[in-house]
Parts: structure tokens; C-alpha cells; sequence
């Protein structure tokens, strides 16, 4: 029996090129706009970053090219030996502003659409599926700490806005309630793997601890009923000539998975010996029969029962402080943004700006660094406008460093928001 090399990694880079776009498609509570008239709000976000796969080695595997010894080991520098996260988000909603005609209280509803998708890995990992596991005959290889989600589901939200006004400032509190509709779950993780090739590549050894979790697969198109679920929303925000302050906490909630899902923990040692084969004309249905679906299922995969489930949705706590300067031609904004139920890290960001008024409109251009979420750090550019206080728009990316060094950073996406008076 030789030893086993993967000449091709291609099916795993394809899933980790799905995990490679922050997210901010709430609804706003923002110091532009008077929320003392009707006002409709599309927000959409995509983001696809890594802290260690760049956008040279994703492309190339995209587009089919040649997996060079120079693109894996450029790759390979840039990976950390126990973990590495990928992370996919594409977040779009629509939202009515609904004025109050007493005590100053707003009203909205509005619906979200979220897609995320995760994928952690060590260094071991990587190594094995591009160079195969000759180099590690006679070696344990550590693959813990493996994980892979991709979740999909919708909202329907409403909620309140209730204003405070004095002679120099603003404050605003928010409250809102959604009903989550789970389309699709997939969620797969090894929190103990190792791998062990025989010296002689006689037999390999996979000892792992596997934790499994899905949703029904027989719908999961868009708008599939596969769970249900609640969230709340909340949220303060503070004005003043020269300080803008928000605090803000989205989707706390939970999606309860149908009964047709499927959740599975197993813990379990698979030895693989191989099976002779004498005359490759001449092969015995029963030496295959031990490698039916029936034994793959019990051995490592879904348990063959279902049952319904709860899992939180991924919750998103935000801090905002902007601090105008110069007669508010200039200001610096601090942010701060956490996922919670997901792989994700602290994401930290600074953005300056120049805002340029002109008669009933204004121009905003800014530059924006960041450092955490799904990636390392990035720096990108944005422009926001008023056109005639009817109008409102916002685009920006967060990625120009990618695009302009894609062999040493990761990340791809961008930002949009379009607000409309009624």
C-alpha cells in the first residue's frame, strides 16, 4: 500500500474561497436624518476576509491556475500552526421609517436577510491536503480545532425609536422585536482530531472527537422553512455640537431547528488497513461491502435519528464614538464591533474624514483601518453624501490594501446603504 497523497487540494481550497466577506445592514440610528418623517433604507454588506489565506492563493484557485511550491510556501508564512479563521458575510435589510404623531416615538419594520459562513483550520492541515501525508509517516498530526458553519436565515423586524431633545443635544433609544425564519444550517467541527500515518504506510489511524449539526436538506433554498425563532434589538445614541456617541446590540436570539434536523457527537478511533486486491479484472462485490454508505454513516457522519435543536443566532454588540474638529470639516470616528456565537474576533477601527458642505448638501470622504473580525488588518476607502436632504448614500470597502497587494493581504467585499424620504 502506498502512501496516501492528495495530488489535488482542490475541494478544500474551493471551501475555503467560500470563507474568505463586518456588517453593519441594521437599520440606522443615524444623526443625518430627521426620523420625524417616512423614510425607506436599503442596506447591503458583503465581506470576505482571512487571517491567513491571501487574495493571490484564493484567486488562483478560483480561476484554475497552478498551485506553485513558491504560492503554497508564501501562503504557508502567513498561516498560524494551530489556528486559522476564514469568514464569510453577505447581510442585506430594508426598513420604513414610520413617524410618530406623540411624544416624539418613531416607529420601523423592516426585513433582514443574513448568510455567514466559517472555517477555522490549523497549519497541519493545510500541508496535508497540498503536499499529501508523506512527509508525515511515522508521525501524529494534530487537526483539532477544526470547524466549518454556513448559516443562512431571514428576518422580520419592528420596533421603536423614542427621542429625548434638548438645546444642545439629542438622545435616542431603540427597541425592536424580529421574528427569524432558519433556512439553513451546516455545521461540522473536530475539537480533538489526530492523524497518524504507519512508517511503512501500512495503515492510517484517525483518532477524533466529531460534533455535527444541520438543518433539513431536503429544501434549503432561499426562504426555506427549516426553523423559527425570536430576536431582540437595542439600542442608544447620543448627539452634540462636536460628539456623536452609539451603543448598539443586534440579534440576540435563537433559532429552533425543525425536527426533521439533525444534531451528532461522536468520539471515535477509524483504522484504515486498506483490502488486497489480487486481479483488478476480477474484484469481489464483498470486498467493498465493509465500505457501504451504511457503515461511512455509523463510523463518522450524521446519526440516521432527528430531532429539533436550538442554536443562538450570531449577536452583534457595537460601539461608536465620532468627534468632530475644526467646525466639523474634520472628525475621527473609533469603532468597535463583536460577533458573539461565532469565530470571530474584536474588530477595532479608526476613521478619519473630511466632510465638505455645499448649500443643502455635503459630501463625506474617509479613510477607514481596521484590524480583527475574520482578518488581519486592512485599510479602505468610503464616500457618503446628502443630496438635497432627500437623498442619502453610503459606499465604501474596507479592502484597498487587498486589491493592491493581493500576495501579502486577504479581503474582498464592500459596503452600501441608500436611503430614501418619503
Amino acid at each position: 500500500m502506498r502512501i496516501h497523497k492528495y495530488q489535488y487540494g482542490f475541494y478544500f481550497c474551493l471551501l475555503l474561497l467560500g470563507n474568505i466577506y463586518n456588517a453593519y445592514p441594521q437599520f440606522p440610528i443615524t444623526e443625518d436624518i430627521s426620523h420625524q418623517e417616512y423614510f425607506l433604507s436599503l442596506n447591503s454588506q458583503l465581506d470576505v476576509n482571512s487571517t491567513g489565506l491571501t487574495n493571490h492563493f484564493v484567486s488562483s484557485i478560483y480561476k484554475g491556475k497552478y498551485i506553485s511550491d513558491n504560492l503554497k510556501k508564501n501562503t504557508e508564512s502567513f498561516l498560524n500552526t494551530n489556528y486559522n479563521l476564514s469568514g464569510y458575510q453577505f447581510n442585506t435589510s430594508v426598513f420604513l421609517n414610520i413617524p410618530g404623531n406623540k411624544y416624539d416615538i418613531n416607529y420601523f419594520i423592516g426585513f433582514e436577510n443574513h448568510n455567514f459562513l466559517e472555517l477555522t483550520f490549523n497549519k497541519y492541515l493545510f500541508q496535508l491536503v497540498l503536499y499529501g501525508n508523506k512527509d508525515f509517516a511515522g508521525k501524529y498530526v494534530p487537526l483539532g480545532n477544526f470547524l466549518y458553519k454556513n448559516l443562512n436565515f431571514q428576518q422580520l423586524k419592528a420596533g421603536f425609536y423614542k427621542t429625548w431633545r434638548g438645546q444642545d443635544a439629542i438622545q435616542r433609544i431603540m427597541g425592536g422585536l424580529g421574528y427569524c425564519n432558519g433556512q439553513s444550517l451546516m455545521q461540522f467541527s473536530l475539537p480533538k482530531a489526530n492523524f497518524f500515518t504507519h512508517p511503512n504506510a501500512e495503515e492510517l489511524t484517525l483518532d477524533m472527537y466529531l460534533e455535527m449539526k444541520r438543518s433539513d436538506t431536503l429544501d434549503s433554498r432561499f426562504g426555506a422553512e427549516n426553523g423559527s425563532g425570536i430576536c431582540l434589538d437595542a439600542g442608544y445614541f447620543y448627539q452634540d455640537k462636536s460628539n456623536v456617541f452609539e451603543l448598539r446590540l443586534n440579534n440576540f436570539g435563537f433559532i429552533r431547528w425543525n425536527r426533521k434536523s439533525h444534531s451528532y457527537i461522536k468520539d471515535t478511533l477509524i483504522n484504515f488497513e486498506g483490502f488486497e486486491i489480487q486481479n483488478i479484472f476480477i474484484i469481489d462485490s464483498s470486498t467493498l461491502a465493509g465500505l457501504g454508505i451504511d457503515t461511512i454513516l455509523n463510523e463518522y457522519a450524521y446519526a440516521k435519528a432527528t430531532a429539533p435543536f436550538t442554536e443562538m443566532i450570531p449577536m452583534s454588540f457595537n460601539f461608536t464614538y465620532k468627534r468632530y474638529f475644526l467646525r466639523n470639516l474634520l472628525s475621527v470616528t473609533l469603532h468597535y464591533n463583536q460577533y458573539f456565537f461565532l469565530r470571530y474576533s474584536p474588530l477595532f477601527k479608526i476613521t478619519p474624514a473630511v466632510h465638505l458642505p455645499c448649500k443643502s448638501s455635503y459630501v463625506v470622504v474617509y479613510a477607514d483601518f481596521q484590524y480583527g473580525g475574520h482578518g488581519r488588518f486592512n485599510c479602505g476607502l468610503g464616500v457618503s453624501a446628502r443630496i438635497n436632504k432627500g437623498f442619502y448614500f453610503d459606499v465604501r470597502s474596507s479592502y484597498v490594501n487587498s486589491y493592491l497587494s493581493p500576495k501579502n493581504s486577504a479581503g474582498l467585499g464592500g459596503y452600501i446603504s441608500l436611503i430614501k424620504t418619503l
